[in-house]
């Protein structure tokens, strides 16, 4: 978030936050990825924000041609060029770092030799002395994983944005929050960010209102499946959960198209079961934006810790208000089995005094 806290921002300020979202959930999944010795190296950070916004666009766009022309729609599409031109630059770019790395610790245990890295790429490294992968295959890898990291994050805290600019009552609530349990400026741990109770519900509320996906927990039927009410799924069938009907189902949300910031708060206090039931990195039956079982998405409590930090830097920096009160919160959008937050919409930002 270097590059927000070089702004002066001291009077209103519209910007695209989606673009300025998309820079920040880059850096800070960047330096999860890659560690701190390259997360800011500025090639990095263009690759990573140019696959971002070429990874699914291309994707959409090969999916709408006939399944035979799909490869051929790889190799011409402008967008599928400047895709497999990004896997080359991460190759160039972190070919030389892996190959640094295994000279320097060519197969010990993970954790015993002095001054490795504790990052992802790191960890893939030491995966591949048991499962052979190439090296150019680590790096196309770790940029289509970490842009898929980064973009849930962007598209989620851009959700967030735009309710907290919609509602700002819950604001100063959640500012109180996080200065009562940070115990020192700028210390935040794990454990302090598991108890900003209001923040996380603030995350789920937003979460439930705008899924990142029009269907979730993509299934084929290999084998026949009776149903409850009858119905027998035939194998061969493709099914889904269309997950933004199951957030604004109300028999399972009390005035599900109304916005309440502290409901996943007030369903916490209900009992010790429901301060874990319902944290935004939680999925039941009745929630299941992060799918189910044994493929429920792994990096879901990467990206709440990441939403908080990223939120109580924004909040206590800075207020946020919409451009445009009369016509309310940004529509979304859909791009094949995507919910986008309204990417090109403005919101004003002004730095808050003696920050």
């Amino acid at each position: 978030m270097h590059w927000v806290d070089q702004l002066p921002w001291t009077d209103w300020t519209p910007i695209k936050i989606y673009e300025a979202h998309t820079r920040i959930a880059n850096a800070v999944i960047g330096r999860v990825f890659f560690g701190s010795g390259i997360c800011r190296d500025k090639d990095l950070l263009k690759i990573t924000f140019e696959g971002e916004v070429d990874f699914y666009e291309v994707a959409y766009a090969i999916a709408r041609w006939p399944l035979l022309l799909r490869p051929l729609a790889a190799k011409i599409l402008p967008r599928a060029r400047a895709l497999k031109q990004n896997y080359q630059a991460m190759t160039q770019l972190l070919r030389p770092v892996l190959e640094e790395r295994l000279r320097l610790w060519p197969a010990e245990p993970k954790g015993e030799a002095k001054g490795r890295p504790n990052d992802f790429m790191q960890w893939m490294l030491d995966t591949t002395q048991t499962q052979p992968c190439s090296l150019e295959r680590q790096c196309q890898l770790l940029l289509d994983i970490a842009t898929d990291a980064a973009f849930a994050t962007n598209v989620s805290l851009t959700h967030i944005s735009f309710d907290l600019a919609t509602h700002p009552e819950y604001v100063q609530p959640l500012r109180e929050e996080f200065a009562d349990i940070i115990a020192r400026p700028g210390e935040i741990t794990r454990a302090s960010m598991a108890r900003m109770a209001k923040l996380d519900s603030v995350m789920k509320e937003s979460h439930r209102m705008n899924p990142q996906a029009v269907v979730s927990i993509e299934r084929n039927v290999t084998a026949p499946i009776l149903l409850s009410s009858g119905i027998t799924l035939p194998p061969g069938l493709r099914i889904a959960f269309p997950t933004p009907q199951q957030g604004l189902d109300p028999q399972i949300w009390p005035n599900p198209t109304d916005y309440d910031g502290l409901r996943f708060f007030k369903l916490r206090q209900q009992s010790a079961a429901s301060q874990h039931d319902y944290q935004y990195s939680n999925s039941r039956p009745d929630f299941m934006l992060f799918g189910k079982g044994l493929h429920i998405c792994p990096a879901r409590i990467l990206m709440s810790n990441v939403l908080k930090l990223a939120l109580t830097h924004i909040l206590d920096e800075y207020d946020l208000k919409l451009a445009d009160t009369a016509t309310g919160r940004p529509k979304n959008s859909t791009m094949g089995n995507v919910l986008y937050p309204n990417r090109e919409v403005e919101i004003l930002v002004k730095r808050r005094s003696g920050k």
